[in-house]
């Protein structure tokens, strides 16, 4: 792998279990009032198609 990662990555892991990075990212989210883009598209998407096929 480049640049080492298959070395590296274990100590990446531990780092961020030890800094609940997860559990970081997790409270960030949970505090935004909008869905997230990807969500957003999805919706959209899903109201094109039933538009669509009415």
């Amino acid at each position: 792998m480049r640049g080492d990662l298959a070395k590296r990555e274990p100590g990446m892991l531990a780092r961020w279990t030890d800094d609940d990075l997860y559990g970081i990212i997790r409270a960030a989210k949970k505090r935004q009032k909008k869905p997230s883009f990807c969500m957003m598209a999805l919706l959209m998407r899903m109201a094109a198609f039933i538009l669509v096929t009415r």
